[in-house]
């Protein structure tokens, strides 16, 4: 049930979702991810990218989905991360073991 409840609060598309999701980023989960990319909401990136930082080199599924969100938010200040972690090796051995 919470996955809907948390899928349904991203396409909501409705900003004041974005508070109670990023509270909810301590469980790490993926629906998490997507749906504060589904919002779009600059608020996100932050948090978004202190994840990255800790995940790097854990599960391949969470890091898209968190590269994912990011992408879907658009905020600039995502970008400098984003390309260092495209120009990482984790990066490019978790492309190939998901592909």
């Amino acid at each position: 049930m919470q996955i809907r409840i948390i899928r349904g609060l991203g396409l909501s598309r409705d900003k004041n979702a974005v508070e109670p999701l990023l509270g909810a980023l301590t469980s790490r989960s993926e629906e998490v991810f997507v749906a504060l990319g589904l919002l779009g909401d600059r608020r996100a990136t932050r948090a978004l990218l202190n994840i990255i930082s800790a995940v790097e080199n854990g599960e391949d599924s969470v890091l898209f989905h968190l590269v994912e969100a990011l992408g879907r938010i658009g905020d600039p200040e995502a970008i400098p991360p984003l390309l260092r972690l495209g120009n990482s090796w984790q990066w490019h051995d978790a492309q190939r073991r998901l592909v």
